[in-house]
């Protein structure tokens, strides 16, 4: 028998080596400008050909979030002062090839076991990596001198002698934001599972132990909050005593073992530092840096309010400003401030209706495979709202990329088990 090639399993490895492997340009992926837009439309190209061109759109919750994210899209292109110029550098070929991907949906869902196997596969490179450079102090600076150069070379350094491991990412929050959501895949296809094998808890430990080396604390509390969620959802009302009981606990077992390694890695003791600095008002803490950030996207609102100043016309005016960074490091606020509160108000309705699809494929009858799937993607797109109160979490592709997935993954559960529905009346 003739095997068939599965094209949008090799479209989800290619987005996942773009997304995990593509900062590593002067190694493995060299002229980075061309590359990207070039695997981009690979990736296009061979969902096109998967799905013959068939847009599916869904029923009424699907529908809903099928429409919004091609308002958006539309809104983006038409709300844009240098279409050509976003369209290659900024983000706007990322929007556009995820939304088609997420869209041009075939009737299958096999793809959704590559795109949790193969992120589990990073996982454990990115966490090896950062723990491996944690223990090995002088490997660090020939790897970082063979992978970055100019600013990225001298920010990782900056970073790296801070106590701060930026693995193989080319800086640490991009490792931060790497690890979160590959700790999420691992914790939430591991965490209900009735047989836990031994090395899928030390597994997991491992990834949660290289994010701790990062020092990053915004992603931290929100792994927390995107797990607690996903297993409230998941319970009934007669269990609530118990289950808050199990998170109390948990909560607390954490947290001891959190202050516990704070002696000992120097990242973890910076993220307590941090803490202890906003809350003594100093200038150190989560606020650091982000108030002129957010003073600045307030006052950009202000000219253009309604259809905002076009996007990714904020970076423009931080530069103008000599603001620390030219994102606004909220992303809700960076909406208001480049698409208005038409673009703010799409945004959320596209949000809120990918959590509702999760919530209610995750409360139906279904086995544990597609279960764990709905959970892992549920966290992610939990995760990505709460961390974008700290970060423009969607203009990262690193958080744009498997947010799609996640959003993918679900939208093809539902379009196979209504394919399955109906085959059975027709029956």
């Amino acid at each position: 028998m003739k095997k068939v090639i599965d094209w949008k399993k090799i479209s989800v490895w290619l987005l996942l080596v773009y997304t995990y492997l593509i900062w590593l340009r002067t190694i493995i992926i060299p002229h980075e400008s061309f590359i990207t837009p070039a695997l981009l439309m690979l990736v296009l190209l061979f969902v096109l050909f998967e799905s013959k061109g068939t847009l599916l759109i869904g029923r009424k919750e699907l529908k809903t979030q099928a429409n919004t994210w091609i308002l958006i899209f539309i809104y983006i292109c038409i709300n844009n002062k240098h279409f050509v110029s976003n369209l290659l550098n900024h983000g706007m070929i990322q929007y556009f090839v995820m939304i088609a991907f997420m869209l041009l949906l075939e009737n299958t869902s096999k793809w959704t076991e590559t795109w949790v196997v193969w992120t589990k596969r990073y996982a454990i490179l990115h966490a090896f990596a950062t723990v491996f450079f944690y223990l090995n102090k002088s490997v660090y600076p020939i790897f970082a001198n063979k992978a970055f150069d100019g600013k990225e070379l001298s920010g990782v350094m900056k970073q790296f002698n801070s106590g701060w491991m930026p693995g193989i990412c080319k800086n640490v929050s991009a490792n931060g934001m790497v690890l979160s959501i590959c700790f999420l895949v691992f914790a939430e296809s591991f965490i209900y599972k009735k047989e836990k094998k031994p090395y899928e808890w030390g597994a997991m430990a491992f990834i949660l132990f290289a994010f701790l080396l990062t020092g990053k604390r915004g992603p931290l509390l929100f792994i927390i909050i995107s797990m607690a969620f996903v297993y409230l959802v998941q319970q009934k009302d007669r269990q609530a005593i118990i289950r808050f009981i199990k998170l109390g606990i948990a909560g607390v077992v954490l947290w001891m073992a959190f202050l516990f390694s704070a002696k000992y890695i120097p990242a973890v003791e910076s993220i307590i530092l941090k803490n202890e600095e906003l809350s003594n008002g100093a200038s150190g803490g989560l606020l650091h840096g982000r108030l002129s950030l957010w003073t600045y996207a307030i006052d950009m609102f202000k000219q253009s309010p309604i259809i905002g100043n076009g996007y990714w016309s904020y970076a423009a005016y931080a530069e103008e400003n000599d603001a620390i960074t030219t994102s606004a490091h909220n992303f809700y606020l960076q909406v208001l401030t480049e698409l208005g509160i038409i673009g703010l108000v799409m945004y959320i309705v596209a949000f809120v209706s990918g959590i509702v699809i999760c919530i209610k494929k995750i409360r139906t009858k279904c086995d544990f495979q597609t279960k764990t799937i709905v959970s892992i993607a549920l966290s992610i797109q939990v995760f990505t709202i709460l961390y974008g109160m700290s970060s423009s979490s969607l203009i990262y592709y690193y958080i744009l990329i498997p947010y799609f997935l996640s959003c993918s993954a679900v939208r093809s559960l539902c379009f196979c088990n209504d394919k399955q529905n109906n085959e059975s009346e027709v029956s």
